[in-house]
């Protein structure tokens, strides 16, 4: 089992301090292998015993064991020059340029969290459902919205909740585990999405949830898990990585069906023919 999955697992049970270990290494893997157990611990006004502890609870016999099977885990993430960069733009005081380095920012993070094999099984989840029903609140009902479009423009079976005349817990109940729901959850977190979420666990519906962290209300109750940088130079969230991620999974989908898409858009073309000069 991946680290990542071993602190997910047990994180409901954990103890305040063993919670901020766990949040720091799901949030910032990537400085684990240069940290000690002593300096981990200081950062977060931990003890040293405490972090081996903490390791030692996740079935390791210390925090080098953990610190090796972390590393490794890191290696198969993507490499440096896969990410976006920013070219052509100049003048840090520029709005235009600030809001654009911020979100290639936000897309780099959320891309260096994303494990290919992760990524692949989010795909077969998606095109194996018989049924994807995309749940949002507010802001995130827009999200969960542009996701059914483009999952219905690649062939698959896909509604939002703002387009269900059904109640949305009663639609929920109607799913079944050969189904999927995807849910947008982000600060601050809606209670009555995570309502929905906990009732979807509950009846054995897979989930697979977009939020901004592992530990997220919604995240510990979901099967998948797309991590997404969020940060924002105004108040709200801003959902450029999504943008990348969402374009990303519908492309795949549409590349394993490819033959199948391409015969029937030229059916649905010829058939709209008739409505435009």
């Amino acid at each position: 089992m991946k680290l990542k999955e071993r602190l997910l697992e047990r994180y409901g049970e954990m103890t305040e301090s063993f919670r901020k270990l766990a949040d720091y290494v799901l949030n910032s893997p990537a400085e684990i292998p240069m940290l000690s157990s002593a300096e981990l611990g200081r950062r977060l006004g931990l003890s040293n015993a405490t972090v081996i502890r903490f390791a030692q609870m996740l079935g390791y016999e210390g925090y080098i064991d953990l610190k090796r099977d972390l590393l490794s885990e890191l290696k198969e993430e993507l490499k440096p020059e896969e990410r976006f960069k920013i070219a052509g733009l100049r003048g840090q005081k520029d709005i235009l340029f600030r809001v654009v380095k911020q979100d290639v920012e936000n897309i780099n993070q959320t891309i260096s969290r994303l494990r290919r094999d992760e990524f692949s099984k989010i795909i077969e989840q998606i095109c194996k459902a018989d049924e994807v029903f995309a749940l949002g609140v507010g802001l995130s009902a827009i999200l969960a919205r542009t996701t059914s479009y483009l999952l219905q423009q690649v062939g698959v079976n896909a509604i939002s909740s703002d387009a269900e005349v059904t109640p949305i817990e009663e639609k929920i109940i109607r799913l079944n585990s050969n189904d999927l729901l995807i849910v947008f959850s982000f600060p601050p977190y809606s209670k009555i999405v995570l309502e929905f979420a906990n009732l979807a666990h509950q009846e054995g519906i897979p989930i697979l949830c977009f939020t901004d962290k592992p530990t997220s209300p919604v995240g510990l109750v979901s099967q998948h898990r797309l991590i997404i940088s969020n940060e924002n130079l105004l108040y709200t969230n801003s959902f450029a990585a999504f943008s990348v991620l969402i374009n990303a999974i519908a492309t795949e989908i549409a590349l394993r069906h490819k033959k199948q898409l391409v015969k029937e858009n030229e059916r649905i073309l010829k058939n709209l023919e008739r409505f435009y000069l």
